[in-house]
């Protein structure tokens, strides 16, 4: 049988990153619930888990759209997944300690170096030059800001239609 391009990408960095994530999310819920509740730790990792899966395509596929729109380069799904995965891995680091603590909010400043993640891997990774110019820029704020809201609107999608994960 054919193996799925991105098939080792997700199992080798993807998913121990979300699996870790996910992890985290349960022993927060843990921590936060003051006593040893299954039930608890569960949704949340199933919530965080999902979550991230669902942002991760959903966000290739926008910057897939991005890039044809904006630049005029036709991104191959498997090149906008591995750049966006790239690219999330900050987030997913303020997911991972966010989850953790309720008291460390502010790390969510953190997010904004997705920016920097962007801007370099688009020189490096995808190749886009700078000579681009303003919508080499433009590409580079709707992916970050695609990269960076897509978990929260896909949480809030998610509790909207799974009350009991909530």
């Amino acid at each position: 049988m054919g193996e799925c391009p991105h098939y080792r990408l997700i199992l080798k960095f993807a998913l121990p990153l979300v699996l870790t994530t996910g992890l985290c999310a349960f022993c927060g819920a843990l921590l936060k619930a003051g006593t040893f509740d299954w039930q608890t730790g569960l949704k949340s990792f199933t919530n965080l888990s999902i979550t991230l899966f669902a942002s991760f395509y959903i966000s290739a596929i926008i910057i897939k759209g991005f890039s044809n729109w904006l630049l005029s380069k036709h991104l191959i799904f498997t090149e906008a997944l591995q750049f966006t995965i790239f690219a999330y891995s900050c987030v997913i680091f303020v997911y991972m300690v966010g989850e953790l603590s309720e008291d460390m909010f502010f790390i969510k400043i953190l997010e904004l170096y997705t920016f920097y993640l962007v801007f370099e891997g688009c020189n490096s990774y995808l190749g886009i030059v700078e000579k681009s110019g303003d919508k080499r820029n433009a590409f580079i704020a709707l992916s970050s800001l695609a990269i960076m809201v897509m978990p929260e609107f896909v949480r809030r999608l998610l509790t909207l239609l799974m009350p009991g994960l909530n």
